[in-house]
């Protein structure tokens, strides 16, 4: 069976220009350029970072489901919450107190 590799090249230079080189948990941002992107880019984008930091919780009994994105940067849930308002899906940002 064959297999093969796939890698980005100068993929530095692309993630420099949308803002993405050297963040951290503490300055991390949406691409600068997103007010650009079509909605169907942005759900993308919005589904990554779901995907890597949210969860899904139901509760059968009351019919009632909550999709929650954890994030330590508050700045970061500002944004993703523009985003969806953007996309007409009503959020709110809590604190939890860590354990």
């Amino acid at each position: 069976k064959e297999v093969r590799t796939y890698r980005i090249i100068n993929g530095m230079e692309l993630m420099r220009s949308l803002g993405l080189v050297y963040q951290t948990h503490e300055n991390k941002t949406l691409p600068k350029d997103i007010f650009k992107y079509t909605k169907d880019s942005i759900c993308k984008l919005i589904a990554g970072l779901y995907d890597t930091d949210g969860s899904i919780s139901v509760n059968t009994d009351k019919s009632q489901y909550s999709i929650t994105l954890y994030q330590s940067n508050k700045s970061l849930l500002e944004e993703v919450q523009t985003q969806l308002y953007k996309l007409g899906i009503k959020s709110t940002i809590s604190t939890r107190k860590a354990a």
